[in-house]
């Protein structure tokens, strides 16, 4: 505990309930694939993606996202383990991931031709689309698990 001045003390240790992880990431998945596949269907209502580019299909997405945060399950997993303030450790790390994870995209945003294998349908607005996804499965999954796993009381 560290003291706060007049002796009110505030705890430098987060009490999580690690017991909790597996379900929050399950939980966590299964809701990142369909914010997911939801924003996919908002997307393509508002703007002229195209059908055939490979990473915006459908299982691709769905595939992608469940990789993504089973992954991150794993990590807040090891962090509960062997840190003292778990939820800000995480939630830290994950932004650090989302950001390393939209920098390709960032770059093919502003050149798409860039990519060393050629996609159909390839353009900007299609690799900024998927920075889309990045964005809503870190937001979903990282407010599951954190949440999820916080002690009550």
């Amino acid at each position: 505990m560290a003291t706060q001045g007049l002796g009110s003390k505030i705890s430098t240790h987060e009490s999580v309930n690690a017991k909790r992880i597996w379900l929050a990431g399950l939980v966590g998945v299964a809701a990142s694939v369909i914010a997911n596949l939801l924003a996919r269907a908002l997307l393509f209502a508002v703007l002229p993606l195209p059908n055939e580019f490979p990473p915006l299909q459908v299982g691709a997405i769905a595939m992608l996202t469940a990789v993504g945060t089973l992954l991150a399950a794993v990590v807040y997993a090891l962090i509960i383990r062997f840190t003292r303030r778990p939820v800000t450790i995480f939630r830290w790390v994950a932004l650090a991931a989302l950001i390393l994870s939209i920098l390709p995209n960032l770059a093919l945003v502003a050149d798409p031709i860039a990519i060393p294998f050629p996609f159909p349908g390839a353009s900007s607005l299609a690799f900024g689309a998927l920075i889309v996804f990045h964005v809503v499965a870190a937001l979903v999954s990282v407010t599951a698990l954190t949440s999820l796993t916080r002690e009550r009381g």
